[in-house]
């Protein structure tokens, strides 16, 4: 069984579209799953007025609950499945509730200053 291991951090995360600063928050959370590169989760109400999220296709993980992924549009431009949810993680998981990752090749993370590379 993969183990999952969740971290509350205060740092800055910005998420970048095409050079564009899509959202911004203050605290994250680090979601490590064995086997998994670890995710940065910000909340989802940190995105920029403008920033539309559409659901599109989940499934259920034993691990950490129902999750879907969002298609982001941003001035005309929409980059499929870039980031997803748990909407109803699992109570192990409740940390990750109303928060949101990304897919690393569709958008840039920002922690501190810096291009997120996770570990």
């Amino acid at each position: 069984m993969a183990k999952v291991e969740i971290e509350s951090k205060q740092e800055r995360a910005d998420i970048r579209l095409a050079g564009a600063t899509i959202a911004t928050a203050r605290q994250t959370v680090r979601l490590r799953e064995s086997g998994l590169p670890e995710r940065v989760y910000i909340p989802k109400a940190a995105f920029a007025d403008g920033v539309s999220l559409t659901a599109t296709r989940g499934a259920r993980c034993p691990h950490k609950g129902d999750w879907h992924y969002y298609d982001l549009r941003y001035e005309g431009q929409t980059v499929t499945n870039a980031a997803w949810e748990y909407y109803a993680p699992l109570e192990s998981c409740a940390a990750i509730t109303d928060h949101v990752a990304f897919d690393l090749d569709k958008v840039e993370v920002w922690i501190d200053g810096r291009r997120y590379q996770p570990s």
